[in-house]
């Protein structure tokens, strides 16, 4: 597997106490892009990662995602 980062997305939640924020991967073997998440710096793990083959949708659902809070 080769990993590429492709973008970085980062919302200021919560006036600033809990940042999060995503990267988005993209998988060159095998043409995939994964989003990865981050809650003040930590990655959350494995199973909240995001999966596609489109560019725009790992790009809307890492803004939509942070925005939430998760």
């Amino acid at each position: 597997m080769s990993f590429k980062l492709v973008t970085r997305v980062l919302v200021a939640c919560d006036t600033g106490v809990n940042q999060c924020w995503a990267k988005v991967y993209i998988d060159t073997d095998v043409n995939e892009y994964r989003v990865k998440f981050y809650r003040q710096a930590e990655y959350i793990g494995s199973g909240s990662d995001y999966y596609t083959d489109d560019k725009q949708d790992a790009i809307n659902t890492a803004r939509i995602q942070t925005l939430k809070g998760y």
